[in-house]
């Protein structure tokens, strides 16, 4: 039984035997009183029979209802329980609380794929923003548009040591063997020797794969010094950047001067240029690319 139910019932039998108590009328004599005649009505007191009706009640005292009369209980059946008291209300079913709706989470986003890098050609130097030389009359000028070349043919050096013994092939393969991408520029300073230049960059897929393929280019420089090739022979140059290869043949010499940025290698091909101008131009593609 619910609780709210058991109060009800509670409340309206003690409304009840307040009642039967005689709240508000008097006291009837007790038929088993001694020395009153049940059959003789008392002088001056009518018969329950002529009792006036008061308030529609029908012969009952005001504020008094009628007690029901019991019925004898048959010993052949089950007692059956208190008589429901007329005051009490059924009960009403309580109402389940309603369950405020959860939110759903919210799908996260999913992640944005990351841009593609921008083709190495767009991250070539350019002959116009580059400031004028000082060790020559000149000026910079592009004697080839900027162009993808394959990646084994962007530094001469590599493609050379490849034929010149198994070790030089060895050290050769592990400089150019994890880059992706390969571009590069001509330019030139002018028509005197040592004004042109060959600027290639080298992409790879980190920048530890990288500063791998710098390093295996000073191997390459180490392990190929003195081997001649039929382009010339090999030569360790002094080290000013990162690494330097050169090729010489005569009185001609081809050099490569590279430097590491992140994931590229930037390499400066030239016939022993003033070092002011490698420098200058390793600066301005390492800005470009950076």
């Amino acid at each position: 039984m619910r609780r709210g139910h058991r109060i009800l019932t509670v409340a309206a039998a003690v409304l009840m035997s307040a009642a039967l108590a005689g709240c508000g009328a008097p006291a009837m004599p007790s038929p088993t009183d001694p020395g009153l005649e049940t059959d003789v009505p008392a002088p001056g007191v009518a018969p329950p029979d002529a009792l006036p009706a008061v308030g529609g009640h029908g012969g009952e005292a005001p504020g008094v209802r009628p007690r029901p009369q019991e019925q004898r209980a048959d010993p052949d059946e089950p007692e059956a329980g208190p008589a429901p008291s007329p005051s009490a209300e059924p009960a009403r079913p309580t109402p389940t609380p309603t369950t405020a709706p959860t939110a759903s989470a919210a799908p996260s986003p999913s992640p944005t794929p990351p841009a593609a890098p921008r083709a190495l050609v767009d991250l070539l130097v350019d002959a116009g923003s580059l400031p004028p030389p000082t060790w020559t009359e000149g000026t910079w000028a592009e004697l080839a548009a900027p162009g993808s070349v394959p990646v084994g043919e962007a530094i001469p050096h590599v493609a050379v040591a490849r034929t010149a013994s198994a070790e030089c092939a060895a050290a050769a393969g592990a400089v150019d063997g994890a880059a992706s991408e390969a571009a590069m520029v001509a330019l030139s300073t002018g028509v005197e020797r040592g004004g042109v230049f060959n600027v290639a960059v080298l992409r790879y897929p980190s920048a530890a794969a990288a500063a791998d393929g710098i390093a295996a280019l000073q191997a390459l420089a180490t392990t190929c010094d003195g081997a001649v090739t039929e382009s010339g022979t090999f030569a360790a140059p002094p080290v000013a950047h990162g690494a330097a290869v050169a090729l010489e043949s005569d009185d001609a010499a081809l050099v490569v001067d590279a430097a590491v940025v992140g994931r590229h290698v930037v390499a400066v091909l030239h016939e022993r240029a003033p070092a002011e101008a490698v420098a200058l131009l390793l600066n301005e593609q390492v800005a470009r690319l950076g």
